[in-house]
Formats: C-alpha cells, structure tokens, sequence
C-alpha cells in the first residue's frame, strides 16, 4: 500500500485588480490552483480568470459585461475491472483497492538473476495456477506510472446585460432590463491501458487500448424584462408589475474513437484496430413568460 500513496497538496494563487471612475468601474482577476492527490498519478492543474465592466452611459442607461474563462486539466487514476480473464468485475477497482488486495510478497519491480531489480514493472505469469483474483490483479503501480487517464476542460462564460430606465426613476420607476449569456462548454478526455500492465498477448482488445472522447456543448439564455412600479402621494400605498420573456437554446456534440492493438503509441487516432466510432448530437429549446403583481 505505501508503494501507491502519497503526500497530497494543494496550491491556490489569485490576483484581482479592480478600479474605475465616475461612469466606468471594472474588476479583472486571475487564478492558478495545482493539487497533488494522496494516491500517484493524480494531478489536477485548473487556471481561472473572470472579467467584469460596467459603464453607465447615463443616469438613465448602464451597461455591463461579464466573461470568465476556466480551464482543467485533470490526471486520474486508470480504472478497470481485474476480477479475471475479461476484466468483468462489476465495478472498477482503485489503485488503492487493487494494492489492499494484492499479495504482500508480490514486488513492484521484476528482478534479474541475482536478484536485483530491474526498471521494468513486474506481471504475475498468466501460466500461474494462482487464483484468477490474483492471477489477474494488475500491478498496482504499473498501472498508476503507465496507464492514462486524463480529462481537459475548456469553459467560456460570457454575459451582456443593458438596464435603461424609459422614465425619470426620480418620478416612477418603469425600467428595462435584458441579458444574454453564452455557456461554451467543451470537454476532452483520453485513455491508455499499455500491455506492460496486464498478462494478455498485444492482440487482445483491452491491451494497448485507448480511447478519446470529445464533447462541445453551447448554450444560450437570455432574459428580457421590464418592471413598473409608479410612485403614489399616498405613501401607504404600493404597486409593482412585473414581466419577463426567458429563453434557452442549446445543442450538444459529442464523438468518440476507440483503437486497441497500438504498438509505439497512445494516441487513438493513430494505426491500430480501429472500433466502430461513436458520435451523438441533441439540441434543446425552451421559452418561459412570467407575470408578477405586488400591491400593498
């Protein structure tokens, strides 16, 4: 078990900058965050910014923009079912749960004829008569050193939003408000599962197999309302009428190649026995009208 954890830590840095003057204020702040997890080969790296201007052209109309941009790239620990010959366990096994399982005699490391060991990880023979919950439990730190799982993330929030009161608010308030956002979502994630970590010939389907996933997702809001809310000599008396127009309009794109049999590389996209492709794609529309009246 002590050949798989680690002293885990966590790194976060920000900046933000902000100013601005009698129309125009604005605040500008970026981020850098590293954590090291408490198992080897985990690794998450995420940088951050977010922007905010707001500017009023009068005391009547004001506007303000919003963008923030966030980008991970996280290193997980491979998982799989080692149960038997066809990695059929129902649920894929930790690093963790596959050390706490695995015989204490077994080394981490093959040796040489005297007894040294080598750089090369060692694998239980697939000729042992060991039963097949050892037989076929992968090398713990094998499978952390060499096998891939990664998972990049790229997000893009930007948002416009305009106020204009149509009246002299110092009279009755009767203001327009509206906004759009733009949600831009994609994701990119791999997996790499070399043969120097399982005890199955290069021909097998799981060995030296790597997937790649790719998702981009774009969804947009927005919000058009407009309030009214007049001002009575009666200060005992209240009313606000309240309207808004919300929609949303989405779609979603996602692909997928899978490659088994590579000798040399990693990458899915090279020469290998290539499986039938996956690809999906949706889109999603909604329009919501609400009405509010407050008296008192």
């Amino acid at each position: 078990v002590k050949e798989v954890i680690q002293v885990g830590s966590i790194n976060d840095h920000y900046l933000t900058v902000t100013g601005g003057g009698e129309r125009a204020n604005y605040r500008v702040s970026g981020g850098y965050f590293t954590q090291k997890g408490t198992i080897i080969g985990q690794n998450l790296e995420r940088i951050s910014s977010r922007s905010n201007l707001e500017y009023s052209v009068s005391d009547r109309l004001k506007f303000t923009s919003e963008f923030s941009f966030t980008y991970t790239n996280n290193d997980m620990n491979y998982g799989m079912g080692f149960g038997d010959a066809n990695g059929s366990s129902p649920f894929p096994l930790s690093i963790l749960g596959i050390a706490y399982k695995k015989m204490p005699n077994v080394g981490v490391y093959a040796q040489d004829a005297n007894g040294n060991n080598t750089n090369e990880f060692y694998k239980i023979s697939q000729n042992t008569s060991l039963n097949s919950d050892q037989k076929y439990l992968v090398n713990p730190v094998a499978l952390a050193t060499l096998a891939k799982n990664n998972l990049k993330t790229y997000r893009l929030l930007p948002t416009f939003r305009l106020q204009y009161d149509i009246l002299d608010p110092n009279t009755q308030m009767l203001r327009y408000n509206m906004y759009v956002s733009f949600d831009i979502n994609n994701d990119k994630s791999y997996t790499f599962l070399p043969q120097d970590v399982v005890n199955r010939p290069w021909s097998d389907t799981q060995v030296n197999h790597a997937e790649g996933f790719d998702k981009e997702q774009l969804t947009i809001q927005t919000d058009n309302n407009i309030a009214w809310q007049p001002k009575f000599s009666n200060k005992d008396h209240d009313l606000l009428l309240y309207a808004s127009l919300q929609t949303t309009d989405g779609r979603s794109i996602d692909q997928g190649v899978l490659t088994y049999g590579l000798q040399g590389a990693t990458d899915p996209s090279t020469s290998g026995y290539l499986v039938p492709p996956v690809a999906n794609s949706s889109t999603w529309r909604s329009m919501g009208i609400m009405g509010r009246f407050n008296y008192s």
